[in-house]
């Protein structure tokens, strides 16, 4: 954890980091850190196992258990890199805003699968597996927040507990972890140009600080390309008054840009109190409102349902049929969260509390797997309110059925191979298409009217077989037969176009 001189760190240690970047020829707006123990890349910075965050430099490892690995090549940046077998804390000071976090993966002699989160947990890259001598860039817009406006003209109160939050201090803080964590470097770009989803809530929608508590909101940004970024201002515990009262709102409102988005879910604290639920539907219009007069965009998501409600118009206390009728009166659009949870619940069966915290005592608060499926609930609200936003999405992304949830083990098994060239062009939307083959459904951004060839690989990465895939729209099936003549064993299957492959992925033949 980081210390709390990290955490008190003032404006000198800004303009140290704006000092530092003058004098290293290097922007203080644009940072580049080559990681790992070895010769260091032109016009990056050396991040080695031994560096440890300084108020000095402005950037450095604050904890964790870090291993340097040194392999041998000819480029700088990907020949070494910085792994742990836990998590790797790495902080850089630099002022609120939007940044473009770039991270490049990969080893040269091995295999690697590494997860990078921000601040309290906030997901960003989960699982990116690479093949070795394979390197993958990837890019997401993160924002970097604190409790004053970057105006200086409203300070937000917070609670006590969140003064050890990763949140709201001087640095932007990133947690490398994963079963074979290999990052070769960082680059982190101040950015102005990327729309923001701003999220107002409660325990239900804050980055929650430990394990295994969890909510949509900070699951929401690993589904969204460079584009988009997620500012997460709930906090445990909120009513719609509080929020409104501890200028939650106000503070995030100085920053909101013309068509940015706020997100509004609120209810399982309101129900506790008469006078907050008499309250709810002029604080609800207040939040209209006030986000309006700042050419911003309301959304109101209706509060996710416990674990033992099962009626979307007398849930959380009638506050979920409140919200949907108040965001009718006032022309906003609504998000049915708690509906979406209630077809997840029925769904599942006896398999409901594994959406939940495990315990006959929460019935209200959600487990890693429960937000990853709530946030891919919100996610289809979001498409069909505001379908221009599914262009941001990731390039594998595909609308969620709540009545068909994920597998249990969704957010434990290997994920594919990170294929490169898979991102939609600039300028150009293109439609998701679905393969089948052997009862999974991969989803990719396919090149309009340009062939699909199925190429087979060996684990080994020896190329197998090429076969043109017949497509029909945006469907198609990989049929047994084309595959029968592989013996039992693991391959990588990728789909190709214009020799670009557009997605690859791992296949087991029994």
């Amino acid at each position: 954890m980081k210390t709390d001189n990290h955490r008190m760190a003032g404006w000198w240690l800004l303009v140290a980091v704006v000092l530092h970047g003058i004098s290293a020829g290097v922007n203080a707006q644009e940072f580049k850190f080559d990681f790992g123990n070895g010769a260091v890349a032109d016009g990056y910075i050396g991040i080695t196992a031994e560096t440890v965050f300084s108020t000095g430099s402005g950037y450095g490892i604050d904890s964790g258990k870090v291993v340097g690995v040194v392999r041998e090549g000819d480029d700088p940046l990907t020949r070494d890199y910085l792994s742990t077998d836990g998590e790797l804390f790495f902080s850089v000071a630099v002022p609120q805003g939007n940044y473009m976090v770039t991270v490049i993966f990969g080893d040269v002699d091995d295999s690697s699968s590494t997860t990078v989160t921000a601040e309290n947990r906030r997901l960003l890259f989960d699982r990116v597996k690479t093949a070795p001598g394979m390197f993958v860039r990837k890019s997401i817009t993160v924002r970097r927040m604190e409790t004053r406006s970057i105006d200086g003209s409203v300070t937000m109160s917070i609670k006590d507990r969140e003064l050890s939050y990763y949140t709201w201090d001087k640095v932007l803080t990133l947690r490398i972890t994963g079963s074979k964590p290999a990052v070769c470097g960082i680059e982190i770009t101040k950015t102005d140009d990327a729309r923001t989803l701003f999220l107002c809530g409660n325990s239900t929608v804050v980055d929650q600080l430990d394990r295994p508590w969890s909510s949509w909101g900070q699951m929401l940004p690993d589904f969204f390309d460079s584009g988009v970024a997620v500012a997460n201002y709930a906090e445990s515990g909120l009513t719609s008054g509080n929020f409104l009262a501890m200028k939650r709102l106000s503070k995030l409102l100085t920053e909101v840009a013309e068509g940015d988005y706020v997100f509004v879910e609120f209810g399982h604290n309101d129900q506790k109190s008469e006078a907050d639920v008499a309250a709810y539907p002029d604080n609800l219009k207040t939040f209209r409102d006030q986000i309006t007069a700042k050419g911003a965009i309301p959304v109101f998501v209706t509060p996710t349902a416990r674990q033992t409600e099962n009626d979307p118009l007398t849930s959380i206390g009638g506050l979920a049929q409140t919200m949907r009728e108040t965001a009718r009166s006032l022309g906003v659009a609504c998000i049915d969260l708690n509906r979406m949870v209630i077809d997840l619940k029925t769904a599942l069966g006896t398999d409901t509390k594994y959406l939940y915290m495990y315990t006959e005592s929460d019935q209200t608060h959600f487990c890693e797997y429960g937000a990853y499926e709530l946030a891919r609930c919100v996610l289809k609200g979001l498409e069909e309110e505001f379908p221009s936003l599914k262009t941001h999405m990731r390039s594998d992304y595909c609308t969620f059925n709540p009545a068909e949830p994920d597998p249990l083990d969704i957010l434990e098994k290997e994920l594919p191979l990170a294929g490169k060239g898979n991102a939609p062009s600039p300028g150009g939307k293109r439609e998701r298409m679905a393969v089948t083959i052997a009862g999974r459904k991969v989803c990719f951004a396919p090149l309009r009217n340009a062939p699909v060839r199925l190429v087979v690989y060996g684990i080994n990465g020896k190329q197998l077989r090429s076969d043109p895939l017949a497509v029909s729209g945006t469907e198609a099936t990989v049929s047994s037969k084309l595959l029968s003549r592989l013996p039992p064993g693991t391959y990588i299957l990728s789909f190709v176009q214009n020799g670009v492959a557009r997605e690859k992925f791992i296949w087991c033949r029994i």
